[in-house]
C-alpha cells in the first residue's frame, strides 16, 4: 500500500485469496476479499462530533463438505499463519456439520462474464487525506458566520473486493463514493435547511454551495406558520422522494414477496397469483430500474457476500416498473433456481424516472402550476407501518411551505403525514429529472432484519436516483413541534 492508495491492490487480495482456497480441504470454498478504506466526519452545533478515518480488511470464508450445512468464517487479518491456522479449523468445523457426505446440487461455480461498469475516481481517494483539514473547517467556518447552529457530514469511500471460489470462478471490483450533506438552523431552534450531494467522484461535490442552500432554506423557513393538515396537494423534492423510496425498493425482492407475503407487491387470497408482476402499480408515466453500469448509480455487477452462494455471480440491470406496471423481481440465488430465474442482487441502487417522450417539469414549473399546496423539501424519522401496503409515516423538516397562485407563499409548520408511495404515485401530476441523491449517515442498526439487509444502513448507503414530483391528496395527518 502506498500513500497515495491505502488499499491493497488487485493482485494482493487475489493471492490471498488463491492461498485460502489452496489450504483448504473442503469440498466447496468461497472466499469474498473486501479492503474498505473511508475517511468519514460528522459535525454537530458547529464543532467536529466524531472522526472515522481507516482502512478495514475483511475476509469471508463459506465452506462446504458434500451435502453438510456451510460454515461461514470473517476475520481482518490476512497473515498466512493466521490463515493457515483458521482454514485448519475452518475445515474440521466443516467435517462436523449436520448433512451427508453426498454431493449436493449447487450452481456451477464456473468463470463468468460481467458487465463493465466504472465506479472508481481517483480524486475522491486523493481528497481523503485532507478533507479533514479544508473542507469540514469550511464548512463550520460557513455556518458560524451565517449566525447558524449546524450539523454535517463528510463521506468519502474507496473500497476493492474480490471474489474467488475453488471451481474456477473468480471476480473482482473497485469503487469509490463520496457525500456531502450540511443541517443549518436558527439560533432560537425554531427554523432549519438542509441540502446535500453525493457522488463517487469528490470533484463534482461542491460543499460550499451545500453550506449556502442549507443556510437559505433556514434562513426562508423564520417564522413558519401552522396551516391546517390534510389531503394536499405536494410538491416532493427528490430528498424526500428518495427517502420514502428508500424503503420500498426492498420490495423487489421475491422471496420476500412470493414466499412471506411481506411486501407492497404481494398478492394474497388469490391461488392463481403471488404477486404483480403484469399489474400496474403505480402512474403509467413511471418506470424503475437498476443498473450496474448506471453512470449515477452503478454498483459491483456481481453478487456480494451477504447473498451466501450468489457471492460472485453476475448481476444484470433490471426494469422493475415500466409505464406503471411491475415488470419483474430480484431473485437471490437459492430460491432463484428454485423459481428457473437467474440471479439478481436485491436492488444496490435505484433509479425512478418518466418514461421517454414524457414532458418533464423543474420543481419552479411545479410551483407556478399550483394554484395551491404544500412544498416539502424533506421528511425526518421515516418509518415503515406497513409493509404490505407500503404506508410510512413519519414529519416533514428543513423546509417546508406553503405554495399559493404559483408561488412560494411563506413557511408553515411541520406536519406529520400518514401515506405510502403506492398511493400517492398513482395520484402524480408531474414529473421532474432523476438526480442521485444524498441520503446522509444513519447509525448501523443494532438488529438488522430481513426487511433490513446490510447495505440499508450505515454509509455508504445505496445509489437512489429519483426526480422531484407533485401528487395530490399527499397525507398530512397532523401538525408537528419537530424543526
Amino acid at each position: 500500500m502506498s500513500t497515495a492508495d491505502p488499499l491493497l491492490s488487485k493482485e494482493q487480495l487475489r493471492q490471498m485469496a488463491q492461498m485460502a482456497i489452496r489450504i483448504s480441504a473442503s469440498d466447496s470454498v468461497s472466499v469474498e476479499m473486501q479492503h474498505q478504506a473511508r475517511a468519514v466526519t460528522r459535525i454537530a452545533n458547529n464543532t467536529i462530533l466524531t472522526s472515522d478515518s481507516g482502512s478495514a480488511l475483511t475476509i469471508s470464508m463459506i465452506t462446504r463438505a458434500g451435502a453438510r450445512n456451510t460454515v461461514v468464517f470473517r476475520t481482518n487479518w490476512a497473515d498466512e499463519s493466521m490463515l493457515r491456522s483458521a482454514v485448519a479449523r475452518l475445515d474440521a468445523i466443516t467435517r462436523e456439520q449436520v448433512g451427508g457426505a453426498e454431493d449436493y446440487f449447487h450452481v456451477p461455480d464456473a468463470p463468468q462474464s460481467y458487465m463493465p461498469v466504472h465506479l472508481w475516481h481517483d480524486s475522491t481517494v486523493q481528497a481523503m487525506g485532507t478533507v479533514n483539514e479544508t473542507v469540514v473547517p469550511q464548512l463550520i467556518r460557513d455556518l458560524r458566520a451565517a449566525g447558524f447552529r449546524g450539523s454535517g457530514f463528510v463521506g468519502l469511500m474507496a473500497q476493492r473486493s474480490c471474489v474467488m471460489k475453488k471451481e474456477g470462478l473468480s471476480t473482482y471490483g473497485e469503487q469509490t463514493d463520496s457525500e456531502c450533506t450540511v443541517s443549518a438552523r436558527t439560533p432560537d431552534g425554531k427554523a432549519s435547511g438542509w441540502y446535500g450531494q453525493a457522488n463517487r467522484d469528490w470533484t463534482k461535490i461542491q460543499p460550499g454551495d451545500i453550506a449556502a442552500k442549507a443556510i437559505d432554506i433556514a434562513k426562508r423557513s423564520v417564522n413558519a406558520e401552522a396551516i391546517e393538515p390534510g389531503r394536499r396537494t405536494a410538491i416532493l423534492s427528490p430528498f424526500a422522494v428518495a427517502q420514502v423510496m428508500h424503503h420500498l425498493s426492498q420490495g423487489f425482492d421475491a422471496y420476500l414477496t412470493n414466499v412471506l407475503h411481506a411486501t407492497v407487491f404481494t398478492v394474497t387470497g388469490n391461488l392463481d397469483r403471488n404477486n404483480k408482476i403484469g399489474l400496474r402499480v403505480m402512474d403509467p408515466r413511471l418506470s424503475i430500474t437498476s443498473d450496474p453500469a448506471d453512470p449515477e448509480g452503478g454498483y459491483f455487477p456481481f453478487g456480494v457476500v451477504w447473498d451466501g452462494d450468489g457471492s460472485g455471480m453476475p448481476t444484470r440491470a433490471m426494469t422493475y416498473v415500466e409505464g406503471g406496471i411491475l415488470r419483474d423481481l430480484s431473485y437471490h440465488i437459492n430460491y432463484g433456481l428454485d423459481q428457473g430465474k437467474p440471479f439478481t442482487q436485491n436492488p444496490w441502487s435505484m433509479r425512478m424516472s418518466a418514461m421517454p417522450g414524457v414532458p418533464l417539469q423543474t420543481m419552479d414549473e411545479m410551483i407556478a402550476h399550483c394554484d395551491e399546496g404544500i412544498y416539502v423539501h424533506r421528511f425526518g424519522n421515516i418509518e415503515q407501518v406497513n409493509s404490505v401496503t407500503g404506508l410510512q409515516t413519519g414529519v416533514t423538516r428543513d423546509g417546508c411551505f406553503l405554495i399559493k397562485h404559483g408561488k412560494i407563499d411563506r413557511p408553515v409548520k411541520n406536519f406529520r403525514f400518514t401515506d405510502s408511495p403506492m398511493f400517492f404515485l398513482n395520484r402524480l401530476i408531474a414529473i421532474g429529472v432523476p438526480e442521485r441523491i444524498a441520503l446522509g449517515f444513519t447509525p448501523p442498526s443494532i438488529m438488522p432484519t430481513i426487511m433490513e439487509p446490510p447495505y440499508a444502513s450505515d454509509w455508504p448507503r445505496r445509489p437512489m436516483i429519483v426526480p422531484p414530483i407533485m401528487v395530490t391528496d399527499f397525507n398530512f395527518t397532523s401538525l408537528s413541534d419537530a424543526v
